[in-house]
């Protein structure tokens, strides 16, 4: 993504391409998304290839835990303001996003 915005740059607006893994402050401690996604039981639940059919104390409500649903850049688009305050705007431009024209 760089290097397209290198080639193609644009006319009077700044672009800075972060990378999740450079927010060191983004972890399980501050974030519950994380937190869940680390779960043990949730792990368990899901990629054991033998799971079982029930798991104790709350496992009715894991199924709507899925990981695969879990997307961290949907979550962090909820703290940009906090990390960019002085920024009028922002533009987040999920994972799977194909731009063809203006």
């Amino acid at each position: 993504m760089k290097m397209w915005f290198l080639v193609n740059s644009p006319a009077s607006a700044t672009i800075q391409v972060e990378n999740i893994d450079d927010f060191k402050w983004l972890n399980s401690s501050y974030c519950s998304v994380l937190r869940q996604l680390e779960s043990a039981r949730i792990k368990e639940y899901y990629f054991k290839a033998n799971h079982p059919s029930s798991l104790s104390d709350g496992s009715d409500n894991l199924k709507y835990r899925n990981p695969k649903y879990l997307s961290m850049l949907n979550h962090l688009r909820f703290y940009l303001p906090e990390v960019y305050p002085k920024l009028e705007k922002i533009l987040f431009l999920d994972d799977d996003i194909v731009a063809q024209k203006d």
